[in-house]
């Protein structure tokens, strides 16, 4: 199994921090960052 790894920039990770320190779950997060950063996280 051949696994490519993505990763998150900056402004990512910063929302990520942000939402996170709000309390907001991971589904609000990935919703907030949208389809193309969820595909990454996951």
């Amino acid at each position: 199994m051949d696994k490519r790894y993505k990763h998150l920039n900056g402004e990512e990770r910063g929302v990520m921090l942000a939402e996170h320190r709000r309390g907001a779950s991971l589904q609000a997060i990935g919703l907030l960052l949208g389809p193309q950063v969820r595909q990454k996280i996951v």
